[in-house]
């Protein structure tokens, strides 16, 4: 397990932009062939016979992102509408990702592209691919045209350096950079993360690095089990939930991910619903009529898992958050995500909904719609501040780069990003790890939830 796990390449994830008017829609088996162009991805669907390559493209340039492109392999379908092509996506509350017909040759030449190693040339994607989306230089105090003109002092060997220690200043753990071929894995908010779960450990018990610190959360995991849910407990398929009762009354909900419960990205969201019905139905069973859900162990996933799984503890439609994207000089049209009563189990008893630093993105945002219900309490930590849907380009080099390039907000309009979401009151903010709870063998944020829900 990985503390603060890097997201992968699945558009489901990295795409949610604003939803578009219904109108004729074609199967396109067979597209027109040429250069589509979506600017606020900055991507290119360059159609060609039977071959479809996706590419990204700022003003330093473009590279190959997913070389024979396959929607279906990332849960969407390929169509045609009108004078646009479509990416279609298998999830209804995600909108089409729109592309036109339009001239790029001022960019580059897509028709000759090839990989380049060159440091000079890849940095200079690298900070105008920042230029051009990153959502927060100023929330996160930093002036992105001090790093322009790098370009003359990075070399092979000093290029990575170079770009880790420019984005570590920005604390964001949505920031990552992948070179699998050498090695390369850079997560601009693992530093901080580190410093926040070690914050409230002596010398003696402070973890000194990643391995060490995983070590002491999977002892936190199996003391919660065999502590706290020793009268047994179960687990969804593909264990990314954990649920059992802490007593006659209180059920316990630990969702560990937002996402992984589907065997492929298309049936990911039925998936999900399976098993809220399944684990609801079973608490329900054993009386349960309050419950904790723990999210303290969460890193994120699928923000439309986070929609579904918020779905079963309402009876009402809510706003559950909003967001835009940064597009060059300004951003694209707020839209609006709400979510109401589904599936065949549902809970609205009282709920003491548990965060950490390590509840991050798809995990922050199953937050941003529970946490101001009249009948849910939060307890633990702040949450990592990290919301955005992660945007990622591939550098000429092949290396990819991910950056936050949404601004999400609550039903009041408050952006909680780089803060996170915290308890109200302050004798609710219960740490993750303490020497305290190591010595005694007891998790003190679950021992609070019970204070309060008994």
């Amino acid at each position: 397990m990985k503390v603060f796990k890097s997201i992968l390449v699945l558009f489901a994830l990295s795409f949610f932009s604003c939803e578009l008017d219904d109108g004729e829609i074609v199967p396109s088996p067979d597209p027109n062939s040429g250069l589509w162009y979506n600017a606020e991805k900055g991507y290119i669907l360059n159609i060609k016979d039977e071959k479809t390559d996706l590419i990204n493209i700022t003003n330093g340039g473009c590279a190959y992102y997913v070389p024979n492109f396959k929607p279906e392999d990332f849960g969407y379908r390929l169509e045609q509408k009108d004078s646009t092509i479509l990416l279609r996506p298998s999830f209804s509350s995600i909108a089409d990702i729109v592309f036109t017909a339009e001239e790029t040759d001022e960019f580059c030449d897509v028709l000759s592209m090839e990989p380049n190693n060159d440091p000079m040339v890849n940095y200079n994607y690298f900070w105008n691919f920042f230029n051009d989306h990153y959502a927060f230089f100023e929330l996160r105090s930093i002036n992105w045209e001090e790093f322009s003109g790098f370009e003359d002092i990075v070399t092979e060997a000093n290029f990575y350096d170079t770009l880790a220690a420019i984005v570590y200043q920005f604390e964001d753990g949505h920031i990552t950079i992948t070179d699998e071929a050498n090695g390369i894995e850079i997560n601009a908010g693992a530093p901080k993360l580190f410093t926040r779960l070690n914050a409230n450990l002596s010398v003696d018990n402070k973890a000194a690095n990643e391995e060490e610190l995983v070590a002491l959360i999977h002892l936190k995991l199996e003391l919660i089990q065999q502590k706290y849910l020793s009268n047994g407990f179960k687990s969804s398929a593909t264990t990314n939930m954990v649920y059992g009762m802490i007593n006659d009354q209180i059920g316990y909900l630990n969702i560990l991910e937002m996402d992984g419960f589907g065997t492929d990205i298309n049936n990911e969201i039925a998936a999900v619903g399976k098993e809220m019905t399944a684990a609801l139905t079973y608490l329900k069973s054993l009386g349960m009529s309050k419950l904790i859900i723990d999210t303290r162990f969460n890193t994120g996933g699928i923000d439309q898992v986070s929609v579904e799984i918020a779905s079963r503890f309402t009876t009402e439609q809510r706003v559950g958050f909003t967001k835009k994207a940064r597009l060059i000089e300004g951003f694209t049209p707020v839209k609006t995500v709400n979510f109401g009563p589904k599936g065949d189990e549902q809970f609205t008893g009282e709920i003491v909904l548990l965060t950490s630093p390590i509840t991050a993105s798809a995990a922050e945002v199953f937050a941003l719609c529970l946490k101001d219900m009249p009948n849910v309490t939060l307890v633990g930590e702040a949450t990592n501040g990290v919301f955005s849907d992660i945007l990622e380009h591939r550098l000429p080099n092949g290396a990819t780069i991910g950056l936050s390039n949404e601004v999400y907000a609550d039903s009041k309009g408050v952006v909680f990003e780089g803060v996170g979401i915290a308890p109200l009151q302050e004798e609710f903010l219960v740490p993750l790890l303490t020497d305290d709870d190591i010595q005694r063998q007891v998790d003190s944020g679950i021992l609070k939830t019970i204070a309060i829900l008994e």
